[in-house]
């Protein structure tokens, strides 16, 4: 899967092509970063990383592991852009405040991706200063560690969330952040092949075992997946089902273009993240977003008998 970075050129915003340059020399200033020492210094302490790294303690798989964590912070203020769900709900994190830091030209690349992360975590997980608590994992090993235990821990639900996550990834549809559609912000730092691995040192028996699962346990799990719910060509067959997805969500690409049953819908709020219609209303919302739950919500009363309602769909 790949994001794709939609921004905006609203009257007298930085033009469109100067946003994407500016947001790629951002994302290049933290790779050029791992290059000096200095460089790597300034990462542990402005990004947090746990555990620290040093000039000679990053492998190859610890690189990707690394731009696998840091990749979120260009991609959530897109995949959560008008989304009332949690800070995201400010538009000081959305996709207008990324550009806005990014496209500073009065200070360095890297400079603007360290203040951003400074507006992006703080909102998230509040103020280091002010006892806010948040690092950027920054261990291969330890990650694969956690993920390969079995054992539900009522106590650390963000671990057993992200192995039932993982799991879907790898055994049902893929969809993985990667560099591998060539042209992008990115480089080539996180291929496919890093999730392949990734996939079988978690399910191939721990231990960063890689016994049992390949690339074609992937493909499998993708036809299967695509058969299961609308075949290969991108169609939903079924019957009573409104189907929304954000303009800018990056999981669009997985939702079904077409639909043969007229008692189904597709509907695409433009301007909004993901399940941004599955949020709390706010006044400040889009009004795609309005219209897309006042579809769910007419046609829902038509299926129950409780009133008359005209599908629509805007795909």
């Amino acid at each position: 899967m790949k994001y794709l970075f939609r921004v905006r050129a609203e009257p007298g915003a930085v033009p469109h092509r100067l946003q994407l340059r500016l947001l790629s020399l951002a994302a290049r200033a933290i790779r050029e970063s791992f290059q000096y020492v200095s460089g790597i210094q300034r990462l542990n302490s402005e990004l947090q990383f746990q555990p620290a790294q040093t000039e000679k303690g990053l492998d190859y798989k610890e690189v990707q592991f690394l731009h696998y964590n840091l990749m979120p912070i260009f991609q959530l203020p897109i995949q959560y852009n008008s989304v009332n769900i949690g800070p995201f709900a400010d538009p000081s994190v959305g996709i207008d405040a990324l550009c806005a830091i990014v496209t500073n030209e009065t200070q360095r690349p890297i400079e603007r991706v360290y203040q951003w992360v400074g507006v992006l975590y703080t909102a998230m997980y509040g103020s280091q200063d002010a006892g806010g608590n948040w690092t950027i994992p920054a261990s291969y090993k330890a990650f694969v560690n956690s993920m390969v235990e079995v054992k539900y821990d009522e106590g650390n639900l963000t671990v057993a969330s992200a192995r039932n996550w993982l799991w879907q990834t790898c055994m049902e549809f893929g969809s993985w952040t990667t560099t591998d559609n060539g042209r992008n912000m990115f480089g080539t730092e996180l291929p496919n092949s890093y999730y392949i691995a990734l996939c079988s040192d978690v399910f191939g028996g721990g231990d960063l075992s890689t016994d049992s699962y390949d690339v074609n346990n992937l493909l499998g799990a993708l036809k299967g997946t695509r058969t299961a719910w609308w075949g290969a060509n991108n169609v939903y067959t079924g019957s009573n089902t409104v189907i929304t997805r954000g303009g800018h969500d990056p999981w669009r690409t997985l939702v079904p273009n077409v639909t043969t049953d007229s008692s189904s819908t597709i509907y695409v709020a433009d301007g909004v993240g993901h399940a941004a219609d599955m949020q709390p209303p706010l006044s400040s919302d889009a009004n795609s977003v309005s219209q897309a739950r006042s579809l769910i919500e007419s046609n829902v009363m038509h299926w129950v008998g409780g009133s008359s309602s005209t599908s629509s769909s805007k795909a």
